[in-house]
């Protein structure tokens, strides 16, 4: 009844097309893409993994040809999710402004609903959910300047989660990309 979601924030170098993660592995398990978005430099996404292997193993994410990137990821594990059907939603979004968050899916029987999002390192984001408790579980980055990436990642709990109330708010006026799904 385990289920493991990784997500990975991605800022391209140079003048390349920003890339996308072409598999993710855990252990010897191959990982299924949930979601995923792009806004100018920035790029997240979300993979997923119904009843992952006990223990601890490696975390292999691989990129589309000739990409390089600066990349952070994180990993939770859930118990209790339903292993024939996990998710009961997915959404996305990007722009630019002083916060952000998801658009797509009813979230009135979701249970959890987990967010991404992926940035310039040099700003700072705060999980903000306005009615159900919530917790941020990683704020991480590749550096501290506007060429490096920051991922912050979280969720909240709760039967009727309302959609347009789990967002991050800024520090600043970015470029910024962000997914959730819902368990």
């Amino acid at each position: 009844n385990r289920f493991l979601v990784v997500n990975i924030a991605i800022h391209k170098n140079a003048a390349l097309a920003t890339p996308t993660i072409t598999s993710m592995t855990y252990g010897s398990q191959t990982m299924t893409f949930a979601v995923g978005v792009s806004y100018s430099d920035n790029r997240v996404e979300t993979w997923r993994l119904v009843a992952p292997e006990a223990g601890t193993h490696q975390i292999t994410v691989t990129l589309s040809s000739g990409a390089t990137a600066r990349m952070v990821g994180q990993s939770s594990l859930f118990s209790n999710v339903n292993q024939s059907s996990p998710m009961s939603t997915t959404g996305s979004g990007s722009g630019n402004g002083t916060y952000i968050s998801t658009s797509g899916g009813d979230l009135t029987t979701t249970q959890m609903f987990i967010m991404a999002g992926s940035f310039n390192a040099d700003t700072t984001a705060t999980l903000n959910i306005a009615t159900n408790p919530a917790s941020q579980t990683a704020n991480t980055s590749t550096g501290g300047t506007n060429s490096d990436t920051r991922l912050v990642s979280g969720y909240a709990q709760g039967t009727g989660v309302e959609i347009t109330k789990v967002r991050f708010d800024l520090s600043g006026t970015i470029n910024w990309a962000v997914t959730g799904i819902g368990l």
